[in-house]
């Protein structure tokens, strides 16, 4: 296993979230390159003092402030154009639907019929 990889699974690694054989390798790296080793408790110290932070509450509000904004928002007209055709196009889609699959079966039995020329 080389750095770059090593560097990639470092944080995984600390988690516990790698394969028994990944865990391993990155281990046996870690063991031998001294650059990997520093970043590995690097990222160990890191997680250790954020998991000790108290987590985060949102305040009470906060549900009523995002939805009063969303009503700020505009969509672009061609996402609204583009909505409104998805909505008309779900009713047609069903007889659509129905109309492509007794194609299929007239097509179907009609390619099953052997070919009679009248001459």
């Amino acid at each position: 296993m080389n750095c770059r990889r090593v560097s990639h699974l470092i944080s995984a690694y600390i988690d516990g979230e790698l394969t028994g054989a990944e865990m391993l390798e990155v281990r046996k790296h870690i063991s031998v390159c001294s650059e990997c080793a520093e970043d590995y408790e690097s990222v160990r110290r890191t997680k250790l003092m954020l998991s000790h932070l108290p987590a985060a509450k949102p305040r009470s509000d906060l549900g009523v402030r995002i939805l009063s904004r969303l009503d700020e928002v505009t969509v672009p007209v061609h996402l609204r154009l583009w909505s409104r055709l998805v909505s008309c196009g779900r009713a047609y889609l069903t007889p659509i639907t129905v109309g492509c699959a007794a194609l299929g079966i007239v097509l179907v039995v009609l390619a099953s019929k052997p070919f009679v020329n009248a001459d």
